[in-house]
């Protein structure tokens, strides 16, 4: 049994919904539920107890689950190990509008299975202690070109003792992003560093 805390609105219309179905003896399930409810539910959920607590309970919430928009948020201690493990084979990455990263390791992980313009639907990205090398840095911040529904955009690098490749790979990134024109709808950008 799931125990949520539910707005009035979805309150009601699980109310309605379950008074509807318990007058017809075939359908009476939970899974029955129309999309549209289940996507209104799935939005209360982050995305690792979304797929903990729904993944593998039949075929129609599977697929339904495959085609939710994803916001991957690994800020948290442990829940990037768990995505990895648990979510990573079954999801869609065109699915995924906001991704969270804060660790130089699983920065680099994560984008080596994904690249940056794999994210086409992303609408809020943030990377926290980035490292990017001279030779690889030009290359992964171009694809910030593919990146054509981005609206917010933070970027805090991890610095190293050459403070002037630093601020160069800072300049890059605006100018990218300005002068190419680079993320048309975005509206919040943040680039700055962290230190070691």
């Amino acid at each position: 049994l799931i125990h949520l805390v539910l707005n009035p609105y979805l309150n009601f219309l699980f109310h309605v919904y379950f008074r509807y179905k318990m007058s017809d003896r075939h359908r009476t399930a939970i899974e029955f539920f129309p999309v549209e409810l289940w996507n209104e539910l799935f939005n209360y959920f982050d995305t690792n107890d979304l797929w903990y607590s729904f993944r593998g309970l039949n075929k129609r919430i599977d697929r339904i689950l495959d085609q939710t928009m994803l916001h991957l948020n690994f800020e948290k201690e442990g829940n990037y190990d768990y995505f990895m493990n648990n979510i990573l084979p079954f999801m869609n990455v065109v699915n995924v509008l906001s991704l969270k990263l804060n660790n130089t390791n699983e920065i680099q992980h994560f984008f080596s299975i994904f690249s940056l313009d794999s994210l086409v639907q992303l609408r809020l990205l943030s990377l926290i202690r980035i490292y990017c090398s001279n030779d690889n840095a030009l290359q992964f911040w171009n694809q910030l070109s593919s990146l054509n529904q981005l609206r917010s955009l933070k970027i805090l690098l991890r610095t190293n003792s050459d403070s002037k490749n630093d601020f160069e790979e800072k300049e890059f990134i605006i100018r990218s992003i300005f002068n190419q024109e680079f993320c048309p709808l975005l509206t919040s950008l943040t680039i700055g560093d962290t230190g070691a």
